[in-house]
């Protein structure tokens, strides 16, 4: 069988390649970018995001990295801390 080439190792290039691997399909996965970036972006998963991580069987993959959910959010300019909100 051929490897599916996927370009992108964001969170849908990344879920896709798991996906298809475990239907033992292959994968060929390709990022130009490098990681860990040092701003919020991957890091940060909100909304329905704990849905689909949990639908793909990587919570306690995550768990065992030290993820953890956040209860709150502070937004920082500068060195000024604005107001704490709570998430839902």
């Amino acid at each position: 069988m051929k490897a599916v080439t996927i370009v992108g190792g964001g969170l849908a290039g990344l879920t896709l390649g798991l996906l298809l691997r475990r239907k033992q399909v292959p994968v060929r996965l390709y990022e130009a970018g490098i990681y860990p970036r040092h701003r919020v972006c991957g890091e940060y998963l909100c909304g329905r995001a704990l849905t689909v991580i949990e639908s793909l069987g990587l919570r306690p993959s995550l768990e065992r990295l030290g993820a953890v959910k956040s209860h709150d959010v502070v937004m920082v300019r500068g060195s000024k801390n604005l107001p704490r909100h709570q998430l839902p």
